[in-house]
């Protein structure tokens, strides 16, 4: 006759993971965890900084097509606006535009970029960054005349 289940003389096989096993591999994934999300963090606001860059780059890079689709001349100030952007005689009757930036970014035009109502530009250097202007400094790219080609400094 064979043993029955849970007879004195025969052993029973424990299966699954004991308490303290399942604390030191939850200890090991918070561990990890901790240590890699910082860096995700840093990786996020690298993509999403990247991401208003190149959407105000974008802007300026499409105003010699908004100027002839809209059949005008354009003159693009810097985000400041207490800036006035006085313009020369010739160019007076130009319409000024700002740079969309999100809040925190400040861009600098010198001299205001101008474009004519056939897409030409008579070119200009853009700076641009996120925080305090004085303390940060910025991204300078140059715009050439006659098709605003962008070139960074």
């Amino acid at each position: 006759m064979g043993a029955r289940a849970g007879s004195p003389g025969k052993a029973m096989a424990a299966s699954g993971f004991t308490l303290v096993e399942v604390m030191v591999v939850l200890a090991l994934l918070a561990l990890l965890a901790g240590l890699a999300a910082p860096n995700l963090l840093r990786l996020y606001e690298g993509f999403e900084r990247a991401t208003e860059r190149g959407r105000i780059l974008d802007q300026v890079a499409g105003l010699g097509e908004r100027a002839m689709l809209e059949g005008v001349g354009l003159v693009l100030l810097g985000s400041d606006p207490t800036d006035d952007g006085e313009l020369p005689g010739r160019f007076s009757h130009y319409r000024k535009t700002r740079p969309d930036v999100p809040e925190g970014w400040w861009v600098v035009v010198a001299p205001p970029l101008v474009v004519h109502a056939n897409g030409v530009c008579l070119g200009a250097v853009v700076e641009l960054g996120e925080g305090e202007r004085q303390v940060a400094g910025g991204e300078i790219v140059e715009l050439r005349a006659p098709h605003c080609r962008m070139e960074g400094r």
